[in-house]
């Protein structure tokens, strides 16, 4: 009968195989896209060099100044959409790694190693969930019995204090004043376990909405820092800060790619 690093070998090999061929075109996928960025670079120095020159011509007139104006305008919206599209191609190579990753885990799982290494983890979590359960219901028990030894003992405690106070005409000393402590210690202890079970029930019973509304370029639920889009009419309205590449609150009036896009068309330069 074969052992258990065998048959793991055994199954380890098509695995190899499977994991050569998946991986085998993702190198030039990759570099596919950054030459790609390399091309915007290219791009995008060149519009930056032109807002160079524009910024060391001297305006004679009024005309001519608000020409180089609005050719500044011009290569700053034509910028600021290359960044965007650079944005939008590492987030493309982000997916493919991501895409091969998850294929790559999935074939791992379905290994007959890897799901008997898998079974015996969840039936670990059951031995282990049943034994909390047992010992938090026993917790349960000695904190429900526990409210009764001490009104026992409390009801005893008063009815000799009053015994005391009938026989003796002097007062009770301060320090023979003790019948209010369990009362507090009760009071006191009680909550705080109550609170920590409310607690952990609460982490249990927390599920997931699937009718939770998606935002931003990812198609994705709220989670971070988002920021809204100035445009009115924004489809999207809000986005996070890692998709749209910022990491602090703009100043001023912001808006998503798209809404740029549009801005952009409708702006033309003064001839």
């Amino acid at each position: 009968m074969l052992n258990q690093a065998v048959l793991e070998a055994m199954y380890s090999v098509p695995y190899v195989e499977t994991y050569l061929d998946v991986v085998e075109n993702l190198p030039d996928e990759i570099q596919r896209y950054l030459t790609k960025i390399r091309e915007l670079d290219v791009c995008y120095h060149s519009y930056m060099k032109e807002i160079e020159t524009i910024a060391s011509q001297q305006a004679s007139s009024e005309v001519f100044r608000k020409r180089n104006l609005s050719r500044v305008q011009v290569a700053l919206i034509a910028a600021q959409e290359i960044g965007d599209e650079k944005l939008a191609i590492l987030q493309q190579v982000q997916d493919i790694i991501e895409n091969k990753t998850r294929q790559l885990d999935g074939i791992f799982c379905d290994l007959p190693f890897a799901k008997a290494e898998t079974a015996k983890k969840e039936d670990n979590g059951d031995v282990n969930a049943k034994h909390d359960e047992k010992k938090s219901s026993g917790e349960n028990q000695t904190e429900v019995e526990a409210p009764k030894k001490r009104t026992r003992r409390k009801r005893a405690e008063i009815e000799a204090a009053e015994l005391i106070e009938h026989t003796t005409s002097t007062p009770l000393p301060r320090s023979s004043a003790t019948i209010e402590v369990p009362k507090k210690s009760a009071a006191t202890e009680a909550p705080v376990k109550k609170r920590k079970r409310k607690s952990k029930q609460a982490e249990k019973d927390v599920s997931i909405d699937p009718n939770e509304p998606t935002y931003c370029l990812c198609n994705q639920v709220s989670f971070g820092q988002m920021v809204m889009c100035d445009n009115d009419h924004c489809p999207i309205e809000w986005f996070h800060f890692s998709c749209v590449g910022i990491t602090n609150t703009p100043k001023g009036k912001w808006y998503c790619p798209d809404c740029r896009k549009a801005r952009s068309s409708t702006v033309r330069p003064k001839k």
